[in-house]
């Protein structure tokens, strides 16, 4: 006699296809449940949650003795220790990306002596990462969504190999100039990934209560990345300051000798070549290391929601439209980041008008960089352990932000005298708070969005930020528009923020499934 398929875990379940009905795993049938319970109204959940209640009797009473549905799934949740190298080996590849991105602005004053570029030449070097992110952010989200994390990372990081490559070959005038900007578009291409992809990372690799603080590690190296490139390339790149101020006087007299000049310029250039084939070489280790070892996903997932089916990706994109708790997060995260990166990227033209040297800029820069890692992974901590007090955490750091911004701001107009202490204090400390809540702003959305596959609704939130920086980059680009406007635009988003934070709700959904189903230590 064959046994009852039926009272060995399986339900009958329709299938328009073969306009009949098929046989489907009962714990598949719960998970497809689980995930259109939330995006149905209150009358039709509840008729769900009765059919569910009903599916988990039936098997929890069934003929045949077998454990339920709930223990094999408990049983099958695993942790595995190799989820640390790959979570710090993408961590690697975005702090790289986001050096390489963020090369040319802090060495404007070098290409300016050595290639006569300009800031309106500088800004749209910068500005290849926010077009190139605003027209592959949806494509990768599907590449991510259909092809796993491993091809995705394979391509990107392949990108950031040959756009790192190309703009490398030469540094001949005026073929660095267009050699740099078909690379910085090549190296663009990887920014998606980078960007977005790190809360799918963490739902598949991480149990729940480590998620904020693996997204946190991720995006820190992130932004280390861009701080670490204020830095490197001025220390790598070095600028005579005495014969740039003489190349740029423009009396009749000679100042300085001309073989003194020339021998400056090549000293440049050396610096220059040391520093793009060094990044090149980064680029060069991490595409092996992606080659060699970056699976697509554990064997065994670590929650329940890691296991749960999320929706395609056209249904995610229609539904995320209609979330508005989303989209809220979505407000918060791109008024700070999308002005935040750029009014970081372009500060050493911000503060030029205040005679900041380079050198200075990457000394605080770096200050900036270590101190939003630690920041992120301390608000990251403190997510973790306290889920529900994640809205306070950020309204109080975007306040402190905004009156350490307008303490800046201040001494920017004159209003107030003006220091390299009290310079240093106002924009470190007011950037190390914002840059802070980003990781926790991804998780918070990948929360509310859920079941909508979370580099779908990362791939969203960093879509919006980049259109934002993409605006901003393009206002510098206009002739004689000063920089002052750029701190009052950064004023003001922060501001717009609090009421808004002030404003949601917590609400965990992954969360809420995985604590019923309990997650391995």
């Amino acid at each position: 006699m064959q046994p009852n398929p039926e009272k060995q875990g399986y339900d009958l379940q329709p299938n328009p296809e073969k306009q009949g009905y098929e046989l489907q795993p009962r714990d598949v049938v719960l998970q497809k449940r689980v995930s259109k319970l939330f995006l149905m109204d209150k009358e039709s959940r509840s008729l769900v949650q009765e059919e569910n209640s009903v599916c988990n009797y039936e098997s929890n009473h069934a003929d045949t003795p077998r454990t339920s549905s709930i223990d094999e799934n408990q049983q099958s949740f695993k942790v595995y220790k190799r989820r640390w190298y790959i979570l710090f080996l993408f961590a690697f590849f975005a702090f790289t990306q986001s050096l390489h991105w963020n090369t040319w602005p802090p060495i404007a004053q070098t290409t300016n002596e050595l290639f006569g570029w300009t800031v309106s030449n500088v800004a749209l070097l910068t500005n290849w990462g926010p077009i190139t992110y605003t027209l592959c952010a949806l494509p990768i989200s599907w590449v991510i969504e259909t092809k796993g994390l491993r091809t995705t990372c394979l391509i990107t990081s392949l990108s950031l190999f040959l756009g790192s490559g190309i703009r490398s070959i030469t540094l001949k005038t005026p073929y660095i100039y267009w050699l740099s900007n078909v690379g910085q578009i090549i190296i663009g291409f990887a920014a998606p990934f980078t960007i977005s992809a790190s809360t799918a990372l963490s739902s598949a690799w991480f149990p729940m209560h480590q998620r904020f603080t693996a997204t946190a590690i991720a995006n820190v190296f992130l932004t280390l990345g861009a701080s670490a490139s204020l830095f490197v390339g001025p220390l790598v790149v070095s600028t005579n300051a005495s014969i740039s101020n003489s190349t740029s006087n423009h009396s009749s007299f000679p100042v300085i000798n001309s073989s003194v000049y020339e021998d400056h310029l090549e000293k440049e250039r050396i610096e220059l070549r040391t520093l793009l084939f060094s990044e090149f070489g980064m680029s060069a280790v991490i595409f092996f290391l992606v080659v060699i070892y970056f699976p697509n996903k554990p064997p065994s997932p670590p929650t329940m929601s890691a296991r749960m089916e999320r929706l395609n990706f056209t249904e995610g994109i229609t539904n995320l439209m209609k979330n508005y708790r989303f989209w809220m997060l979505a407000a918060i995260y791109t008024l700070c980041s999308g002005v935040i990166s750029s009014w970081l990227a372009v500060i050493y033209i911000n503060l030029k008008p205040h005679n900041i040297s380079q050198k200075s800029v990457g000394i605080f820069s770096i200050y900036i960089g270590i101190g939003s890692c630690l920041g992120s992974l301390v608000l990251a901590k403190l997510s973790d352990m306290f889920v529900n007090y994640t809205r306070i955490f950020l309204s109080a750091l975007i306040t402190i932000s905004i009156g350490l911004l307008t303490w800046f701001q201040l001494m920017y107009e004159n209003v107030l005298h003006i220091t390299d202490v009290q310079l240093t204090l106002s924009i470190t400390l007011s950037m190390i708070f914002l840059t802070s809540i980003y990781p926790i702003l991804y998780e918070m959305s990948s929360e509310a969005a859920f079941p909508i596959a979370e580099g779908v609704a990362n791939g969203v939130l960093n879509l919006l930020s980049n259109a934002v920086s993409l605006v901003f980059l393009f206002i510098l680009m206009i002739p004689n528009i000063g920089v002052s406007w750029m701190n009052w635009t950064l004023l003001t988003a922060v501001i717009c923020v609090l009421p808004v934070i002030c404003a949601f709700r917590n609400k965990f959904r992954r969360i809420e499934i995985d604590k019923k189903y309990l997650s391995p230590s």
